[in-house]
């Protein structure tokens, strides 16, 4: 049963879907006459989904289209409270639990993922085989965070091999862009001082 056209804003078109929530804004009470509480709850908090909306395992994909269009995404979840409340209980946020963190959900545990030794499964090896994958989540931040110089307020863990000290001038001057921010610094960069992670 579809509510009559001449109920403003309440018929049931294929855009109803994603137009409903302004309806719902104006006058709870109207949807209230055919829909309960709970089947809106059952739809917004996940356990009921049109798959309309995200297709199955779009947890995985999401990063990218929250990067290219948080206006869409903005339209039915707030960045403040749903999208750091979800990121925190997957152990993805820096604010996450330990308990949350250990879960490994996204990335392998730190004994695998970012402690040495270095395997094909460490986070170094990943970037270097799909760094699009890194990027859809982290920004280069999380990146400077731990291999920035000690100088630049990093970690002073140097993402190179000990051979890389004798190129490293020559490769920044043919490429100023990659890794400015975590080199720069008044003093040449000397990974000796820092810790450096081998491969």
């Amino acid at each position: 049963m579809n509510p009559p056209r001449w109920m403003s804003g309440l018929h049931h078109d294929a855009d109803f879907w994603f137009t409903h929530r302004l309806s719902a804004a104006q006058d709870g009470r109207r949807c209230a006459v055919c829909h309960t509480e709970g089947e809106c709850a059952a739809c917004h908090d996940g356990r009921v989904r049109d798959r309309r909306t995200h297709p199955n395992d779009y947890v995985t994909m999401h990063a990218v289209d929250a990067r290219m269009n948080s206006d869409r995404c903005g339209s039915c979840h707030r960045a403040s409270s749903f999208c750091v409340a979800c990121h925190q209980r997957a152990g993805v946020a820096a604010s996450s639990s330990t308990s949350s963190r250990a879960l490994g959900r996204f990335h392998p545990p730190a004994s695998i993922w970012s402690s040495a030794p270095v395997t094909l499964r460490h986070h170094g090896a990943e970037a270097r085989r799909a760094m699009r994958t890194c990027t859809s989540c982290h920004s280069e931040q999380d990146c400077v965070t731990c291999h920035a110089t000690l100088s630049r307020g990093g970690g002073g863990f140097s993402p190179h091999p000990p051979s890389f000290i004798a190129r490293c001038g020559s490769l920044l001057r043919a490429s100023s862009a990659p890794a400015r921010s975590a080199t720069r610094t008044s003093t040449p960069y000397a990974p000796a001082a820092d810790r450096a992670i081998s491969p």
